[in-house]
């Protein structure tokens, strides 16, 4: 398997604000699930494969919206699948705003129902050398270079970790499985 990019890994359900960062700042939360949907629905709007399916599935349909009411087309007449034009027009709305967020939703829960990293209490420390964090299955510290992003809006303070050398050892981990 391997990995291009950066992996959206931390997700701190608080606001950092202006502090100083002469001291160590921890912080302990339960990783709920609205957390962690919240955090891929503020990293999907980072990629550019989002913008561009908001251009296609709600732009173009404006456009033909606005050119048809400024053209004076009956959108109550069926077009494309015996609906009114009206329907079709709104379709990549409902697509965009409903079912995108709700498939997302699904995936977040289904990736991470059985995830024995998510359970219980995560334990998370900024300090001037780098970013650690903790949970009763895991431990992992990074040092600040490690880090390739960090967005922090309203709800939550995320990291994306570059790990350059994580493409290796997975591809090692595959060839040995392969090989047995």
């Amino acid at each position: 398997m391997k990995i291009n990019g950066p992996l959206p890994f931390v997700v701190m359900p608080m606001r950092l604000g202006k502090k100083s960062w002469k001291h160590h700042h921890n912080i302990s939360f339960p990783l709920d699930l609205w957390t962690r949907y919240r955090a891929s629905r503020t990293w999907g709007h980072y990629l550019w494969a989002t913008w561009i399916a908001y251009g296609f599935f709600v732009g173009i349909p404006t456009i033909f919206l606005i050119a048809a009411l400024i053209m004076g087309f009956d959108l109550s007449q069926p077009a494309a699948f015996n609906l009114p034009g009206w329907a079709n027009l709104l379709g990549g709305y409902v697509f965009m705003f409903v079912f995108m967020p709700l498939l997302q939703l699904f995936q977040v829960w289904s990736a991470s129902r059985h995830n024995k990293t998510l359970l219980g209490i995560q334990n998370q420390t900024l300090t001037p050398e780098g970013f650690s964090t903790s949970s009763d299955a895991f431990n992992a510290n990074f040092k600040w270079d490690a880090i390739h992003k960090a967005i922090e809006t309203k709800h939550i303070f995320s990291f994306s970790v570059f790990l350059p050398e994580a493409h290796t050892s997975f591809q090692k981990k595959k060839f040995q499985q392969q090989k047995i």
